[in-house]
């Protein structure tokens, strides 16, 4: 709701913000939003733990995404999900065939 690092705040606060900016996206998008992006979500134990994990959970999301580069490989933890940026590939087309190739790598059974 206000993007504050979620281990900063008390488990109160936490909750409110959790579920207040998710009632307000799902009601902005006329849908219901699931996934959360971890304010400045580097794997890093200052930006969020299993506190913060947890509080997600309760707060209804089913995944959150991470700043950490890479693609969702089997196995990835639903709630520390790295993403690959269309700006980090060097353009949409550039984007497009980095998934394509990693998808058929993945194929073979080579990642």
């Amino acid at each position: 709701m206000t993007h504050p690092i979620l281990v900063n705040i008390n488990a109160k606060e936490r909750a409110q913000e959790l579920q207040t900016s998710r009632e307000l996206l799902s009601r902005a998008l006329s849908r219901p939003v699931k996934i959360l992006a971890y304010p400045n979500g580097r794997s890093i134990t200052h930006n969020y733990d299993d506190d913060v994990i947890n509080a997600t959970k309760e707060a209804g999301h089913v995944a959150a995404v991470t700043s950490k580069r890479g693609p969702v490989q089997a196995g990835s933890d639903n709630f520390a999900l790295p993403r690959m940026g269309v700006s980090q590939q060097g353009g949409m087309a550039r984007f497009a065939l980095n998934l394509e190739l990693f998808r058929a790598r993945s194929s073979r059974g080579k990642i």
